[in-house]
């Protein structure tokens, strides 16, 4: 009789610990908690050009007298400095992003849910963050994010966003200033076609006092295209595009570039990064 006593009363301790969990992740008419959006919607990539090794390119182009590789040089020395550029003024949200993949929602009410952690910043602070979640009536997610470091400010406004729920589009804003008003510096739009898998990802500046204001960088995947990836980066002050094509597998590729090149004609590359007439 005891033991049969026992098993019951585990039995319901079991019970009201799964209701109570249910309670704190789904909301009143069951729905779970949205899914974090995919990284790639938040994060633009560099890795084709920040993971190949440009210092062995540049030690081959300076001691061989046959072949040159500046048409790829110059376009990944254009790129990991954009890459550079982003890291350092959307470092601490893309961290406090990724560290949300790690911990679980709960359910505050009205629909919202709240995913709170800490985050360790790359300089050793440490970071409270909230990441607001609002299921919204057209089948979108709307996203905020607040942040407060440890002995510093708090609960500051570091981006906001809005996602499909089928995973085909975001749009999100990145904040700056956190010891003044929290503004607008960057807005990233990510989209992606369901059935080719063609993706687009483009940061632009949106920073109302900045010379630089419209400024924008824009990343692109076509499966199956010959050149499968692209870049174009705009620079609003000279009225400037600048072009970079090429092929994921290959590596061969090309660049266009009128403020650098003088003219309007594309520049390519070979497998090897070697500099090749254009076919």
């Amino acid at each position: 009789m005891k033991n049969l006593r026992f098993v019951l009363v585990l039995a319901l301790t079991l019970a009201l610990f799964q209701s109570c969990t249910k309670e704190e992740t789904t909301d009143p008419q069951g729905r779970e908690a949205p899914e974090l959006p995919a990284q790639e919607a938040f994060v633009m990539t560099f890795t084709d050009f920040t993971e190949s090794d440009t210092t062995a390119v540049s030690r081959e182009q300076s001691s061989s007298a046959s072949n040159t590789y500046w048409h790829w040089l110059y376009a990944a020395g254009n790129l990991v400095g954009w890459n550079t550029a982003i890291v350092l003024s959307t470092g601490l949200p893309t961290l406090a992003f990724f560290e949300s993949f790690n911990h679980r929602p709960e359910y505050q009410g009205d629909g919202i849910w709240l995913w709170s952690y800490d985050v360790t910043g790359y300089d050793g602070s440490v970071y409270s963050a909230e990441l607001f979640a609002e299921l919204l009536p057209s089948d979108q997610v709307s996203w905020e994010m607040y942040l407060s470091k440890v002995g510093g400010f708090s609960r500051v406004k570091w981006y906001t966003g809005v996602t499909e729920n089928d995973g085909s589009g975001a749009v999100w804003t990145l904040y700056h200033r956190p010891f003044a008003a929290a503004l607008p510096v960057l807005e990233a739009r990510f989209s992606r076609d369901l059935d080719s898998g063609v993706k687009t990802m483009r940061y632009t500046n949106i920073s109302a006092n900045d010379d630089d204001r419209g400024d924008y960088i824009e990343y692109r995947e076509l499966p199956g295209a010959a050149f499968s990836r692209g870049y174009d980066v705009y620079r609003i002050v000279e009225d400037n595009l600048l072009e970079i094509q090429w092929n994921e597998g290959a590596k061969n590729g090309r660049i266009r570039d009128l403020a650098h090149y003088g003219d309007s004609d594309w520049r390519c590359w070979n497998g090897e990064y070697r500099d090749v007439d254009c076919q």
